[in-house]
């Protein structure tokens, strides 16, 4: 599971930079296991994905830490969102210093960018949440 989480980690973190658009979610292939979208067209898997992603998110709870801060999941889920680009189609340069303020973080957006950052952390908690709701998922299928 930790390498499953690794890999998700990756493409999560690679959405940041041009935003999780419908085109780029589907070409993610660990992201798109996650998600029934087998049947789906690619414009259709893509589109589906991204609705979904943005539900998902918004059922993260609990309390994270991100670069050795304590996060609440109400600060959390607006970071998610506009690091990758749900609330508003601005570039990644725009929306860093976005998703920092909303976790209340004061570095500089190049210690939050780099590949083992607080980014990458932030991926980390939503990689983490989109597996466990996918195993609960197919546990709830397994015992119906």
């Amino acid at each position: 599971m930790n390498r499953l989480i690794e890999m998700l980690t990756d493409e999560l973190k690679s959405l940041v930079g041009w935003g999780a658009t419908p085109k780029a979610l589907v070409c993610r292939p660990v992201l798109r296991s996650l998600f029934d979208v087998d049947d789906l067209s690619p414009a259709g898997a893509g589109n589906q994905m991204r609705r979904e992603l943005d539900q998902r998110i918004n059922l993260v709870t609990g309390i994270h830490v991100i670069d050795r801060m304590q996060v609440p999941h109400r600060k959390i889920i607006p970071a998610l969102r506009v690091s990758l680009a749900l609330t508003a189609r601005d570039s990644a340069f725009k929306r860093r210093p976005q998703a920092m303020a909303a976790l209340g973080y004061y570095g500089s957006v190049e210690t939050w960018r780099r590949e083992f950052g607080p980014e990458r952390e932030l991926m980390h908690v939503l990689a983490e949440h989109l597996l466990d709701l996918h195993q609960a998922s197919q546990d709830a299928e397994l015992t119906a």
